[in-house]
């Protein structure tokens, strides 16, 4: 399996489009799409349909994926080390969090590590909560932002605060009027909530089915962004992280539903990072700064 034809197909994946793909490798379109059709006919399966302009994977290509990016990024940071492409005496910090914690609350943490030494080489992914711990396991990153608890001998876990969900609407919506709303007041509303990949996702249902209402109008959202801008545009409302909406109701954008739960919504954001390197400087500098 060459090299070439799988890290063209991550490419095109993250890219999204052919040419794009292309303009960022620096090789033809034709030579895109002839590195992918051999990829399929070695593996005897499709990895992506095209649809318009816009590319869907397969069942098999998203799994296909999810494998070869991460080993793509194991073995990219293995060669760097083995070549010295790296000076012995840069220090590296690496982190990954999931888009909701990158986007809203992981820039104020790097800013402080950033000012306290910056000479140091920083970087940043951004992937789900699973993929960041095998990301941390992998040792492709030394510090993780999850959201939920994630337990392993060999990983260290650091309770970093709790982010409160609430249900968010544009401030003119008619419910914002109400002194006090019941899960049974959303019969009628378009609810936005996270794909069923999400713990989140689970929880609200749940409270849906523990009174055993139907959620026929519930849309399924892929992140926090994408629901604040749908709820920000009137399109319906959603239970969002503090940490993602907090900044929009302070300046009158989003409001807050007086919506009574009998428990509230709630999750923990934790940082990981491998027990044997914690005692690393960079590891152990950016802890102390947290904590």
């Amino acid at each position: 399996m060459d090299m070439l034809q799988l890290e063209t197909f991550v490419n095109l994946v993250q890219q999204g489009n052919f040419s794009r793909t292309a303009e960022d490798m620096g090789v033809s379109q034709p030579t895109v799409t002839i590195r992918m059709k051999a990829l399929e006919d070695e593996l005897g399966l499709p990895l992506i349909l095209r649809m318009g302009n816009t590319l869907k994977l397969t069942p098999a290509g998203q799994t296909f994926y999810e494998h070869i990016e991460r080993s793509l990024r194991v073995l990219k940071e293995g060669v760097e080390q083995c070549t010295g492409r790296r000076s012995a005496e840069t220090i590296r910090l690496s982190c990954a969090g999931t888009p909701n914690l990158c986007a809203y609350v992981v820039p104020k943490l790097l800013g402080k590590v950033y000012r306290e030494h910056p000479d140091w080489e920083m970087c940043l992914s951004t992937a789900r909560s699973w993929e960041v711990t095998e990301m941390v396991l992998d040792e492709v990153c030394h510090i993780g932002f999850i959201n939920g608890l994630f337990k392993h001998p060999d990983v260290v876990t650091y309770a970093l605060f709790k982010d409160p969900f609430y249900l968010m609407a544009h401030p003119s919506h008619h419910l914002c009027q109400r002194e006090m709303i019941t899960l049974f007041d959303l019969r009628e509303e378009l609810l936005f909530t996270y794909k069923l990949e999400s713990n989140m996702s689970y929880m609200i249902k749940n409270l849906f089915r523990d009174i055993k209402m139907r959620t026929d109008l519930m849309m399924e959202l892929s992140d926090s962004y994408t629901m604040k801008r749908m709820i920000m545009e009137g399109n319906g409302i959603g239970f969002m992280p503090w940490s993602a909406a907090e900044q929009e109701v302070a300046f009158g954008r989003l409001a807050v539903l007086p919506l009574e739960l009998p428990v509230p919504l709630m999750r923990e954001v934790n940082v990981i990072a491998l027990r044997k390197n914690v005692q690393l400087k960079q590891v152990s500098d950016f802890l102390n700064l947290l904590f």
